[in-house]
């Protein structure tokens, strides 16, 4: 993995872990008032903010594993690309063999 994709990698995580703790942090502040309209500064401030901040960090997660799957296959596909252009060449040569006709016998 490269240096800009550990890094994309690794702040994904954080933003996550940041979003989890953020709606944390509000739900506790909500917690302490039984009336809705107290708690509606922890939703705006908190939750709200902490649920964007865990969808961005999940996305970028998984917009770097894509981009990794892709490489990886892409390096697949160019070996068997390879491989095949190998056998085909290798068919075509005749495999090997020198060439005679079937019904003759050998000497």
């Amino acid at each position: 993995m490269r240096g800009s994709a550990r890094i994309a990698t690794y702040l994904g995580r954080v933003m996550m872990a940041l979003g989890f703790l953020l709606m944390l942090v509000a739900w506790d502040g909500a917690a302490e008032f039984d009336r809705v309209p107290g708690q509606f500064p922890y939703l705006l401030s908190g939750a709200i903010p902490g649920l964007a901040l865990i969808v961005v960090g999940a996305g970028l997660e998984y917009v770097q594993t894509t981009r990794e799957l892709t490489a990886v296959r892409a390096r697949q596909m160019a070996e068997l690309d390879a491989g095949l252009e190998r056998l085909v060449r290798f068919v075509r040569d005749g495999g090997g063999f020198a060439a005679r006709a079937p019904w003759r016998s050998r000497p």
